[in-house]
């Protein structure tokens, strides 16, 4: 599991980020194939409320190439960035596969007020 803060978004441009699944021994590529859902959540720390999330049967995550290459992808338009006040919130991933439920990262992200309206 990752955990981190992940590069700076803002909130008045489209937020996209790719993200690699490897074996941390063999630094081989983690297959997406048989996963059936990918969740993301953007979470305000003082709420504890979602202020973002997408799923990959809902469309806001994708896998990139072939499953086979571990790697996805997340995309959230600035029209739904526009929502968040400039500030750090924590984000969250899991991976559904069978009937396990595993957390891919736990972070940070900052989000940086873009200033034009």
């Amino acid at each position: 599991m990752f955990l981190g803060t992940l590069d700076p978004a803002s909130n008045r441009a489209t937020w996209s980020e790719s993200f690699e699944l490897t074996d941390s021994e063999t630094g081989d590529p983690i297959s997406l194939s048989a996963v059936d859902e990918i969740t993301l959540e953007v979470r305000d720390m003082e709420t504890q409320s979602a202020v973002l999330s997408g799923t990959k049967t809902g469309g806001d995550i994708v896998v990139v190439g072939a499953a086979t290459d571990g790697t996805f992808q997340w995309r959230f338009e600035a029209s739904q960035m526009r929502a968040l006040k400039a500030k750090t919130f924590e984000v969250g991933c899991v991976i559904e596969q069978d009937d396990d439920t595993v957390q891919i990262f736990i972070g940070y992200l900052p989000v940086l007020d873009g200033i034009v309206t």
